[in-house]
């Protein structure tokens, strides 16, 4: 394995003064987290995978233990060297039905420590789940962790665009719109020089977005694509190269190709991660194959489901199932998550660890069809705004027959307009739906709180 660390200038006073000391112990054992992380997820595999067996057989006779439901499940398989195999898949509907007859099933010192998260069901069934503060940690410890295995410097700035909440958008005060913290790194404040943390809710205003990002350097920007497009759209390569943007942490959803090619020419990386609310992280973008996932084996076990798959081009997809090792207070074991993506043992980088690439989120980014298809729907901003001027977009299909496009903006579409609009999408979706098109001021973006620019409703 290659050994990493973190890059950029260390502050003067950063070790100890005590005898036989050499960090405070806050900073000692976060090093130490980032360096075991590393160790395990890019290291030997063979070690990795013993002691991922070892964590998903401690989670096995945990919820054996605590749980009916559980038991019910795990009765043949608790004595099993390999529990995994053959094991039913668990689904949201399985999930909530455990949470619903038993609620938390962590130990009970850890309860007051228990926080619970439920969906919106935006895009599936809605799911409630608990996990522990100690969940919470590992996730903090994760992000900071790929900063480490990627060799960067923490003297950046860290800004983060998140969809506004609420009525965030009636409230004009900046305090309301941004919040900013003197340091993102942690522990390691005392150690590293480093720059702040800053947050901005987005409340559908381009302009004061812009604004705000101007006043700093931006650093290591996370955002939805959505409000990369937005960033694109309104000043292109200028504004990005303006901004100072080092890196683009890419969340959640998808994003128009031509803005990585953009965002080459001014020199930006792209790194897009593979996460959702109830497992935290389950896969990072490869540094030097972009679309290639690496598993963030510390976390979870991701398995093909063998007898679920479809076709995407030359491409076999598979389901994917999910093993989170530290879901004690939900257990969450063999889950389906709702996607689908290739499964690769290697990644072409020689990355010697379970590999992702073409992850499609089934509500996200696939229509489905009468007969059942799923077919793949990868809707852009550019090449609607070639054919009409608007503000904002939103398709969504309400059932197997329909998709709408909803247009933010617009007062009145012409007869061509609306001819091609029409025609654009009907090969996009392989001519298999009625499309309606429609035209509002401002787009209800409540029940899509990411803004993502496709959903499918359809079951």
């Amino acid at each position: 394995m290659i050994l990493t660390g973190f890059t950029g200038p260390i502050k003067n006073e950063a070790y100890s003064t005590d005898s036989f000391n050499f960090l405070n112990q806050n900073a000692h054992n976060d090093l130490a987290n980032f360096a075991e992380i590393n160790l395990i997820e890019n290291g030997s595999r063979g070690p990795r995978e013993r002691w991922q067996k070892s964590q998903v057989i401690n989670l096995i006779q945990f919820a054996h233990a605590k749980s009916h439901f559980w038991r019910n499940r795990l009765e043949s398989k608790i004595s099993s060297s390999d529990p995994l195999i053959d094991l039913d898949v668990l689904s949201r509907y399985d999930v909530n039905t455990q949470v619903a007859q038993e609620g938390a099933l962590c130990p009970k010192e850890f309860l007051a420590s228990v926080d619970s998260y439920a969906s919106s069901g935006s895009t599936g069934i809605p799911v409630k789940t608990y996990s522990m503060q100690q969940n919470a940690r590992y996730n903090e410890i994760r992000s900071l962790a790929q900063y480490y295995i990627e060799g960067r410097s923490l003297n950046f700035n860290r800004t983060f665009i998140k969809p506004s909440d609420g009525n965030l958008a009636l409230n004009s005060t900046r305090e309301a719109f941004v919040k900013v913290n003197s340091s993102w790194i942690g522990s390691l404040t005392d150690i590293f020089q480093h720059g702040h943390h800053k947050t901005i809710q987005y409340t559908n205003n381009p302009d004061r977005l812009i604004n705000e990002l101007l006043k700093d350097e931006v650093g290591y920007l996370a955002c939805l694509g959505s409000h990369m497009d937005i960033l694109i759209k309104e000043g292109g390569e200028d504004l990005i190269k303006k901004l100072g943007v080092e890196l683009w942490l890419h969340h959640s959803d998808n994003f128009d190709p031509n803005h990585r090619l953009l965002l080459e020419r001014c020199a930006v990386p792209i790194r897009s991660s593979y996460s959702c609310a109830e497992l935290g992280p389950i896969a990072v973008e490869c540094s030097k194959n972009a679309g290639f996932y690496h598993v963030t084996h510390t976390n979870v076990i991701v398995e093909a489901a063998k007898d679920d798959s479809i076709q995407l081009g030359t491409e076999r997809l598979n389901k994917i199932l999910v093993t989170h090792l530290h879901s004690f207070a939900t257990p969450l074991i063999r889950y389906d998550v709702g996607d689908y993506a290739s499964f690769h043992n290697i990644c072409p980088c020689g990355h010697d660890g379970n590999t992702l690439s073409n992850i499609f989120g089934r509500k996200k980014y696939f229509l489905k069809a009468l007969d059942g298809e799923m077919i793949p729907f990868p809707i852009f901003s550019k090449p609607l705004l070639d054919l009409i001027n608007f503000k904002e977009f939103f398709i969504y299909q309400p059932d197997r027959k329909n998709i709408i496009l909803e247009l933010g903006g617009v007062s009145n579409i012409s007869t061509e307009q609306g001819e091609n609009l029409v025609n654009f999408i009907k090969t996009l979706s392989q001519g298999k739906f009625n499309i309606t098109i429609t035209t509002v001021p401002k787009i209800d973006w409540s029940k899509n709180p990411k803004n993502l620019p496709f959903i499918s409703y359809a079951s």
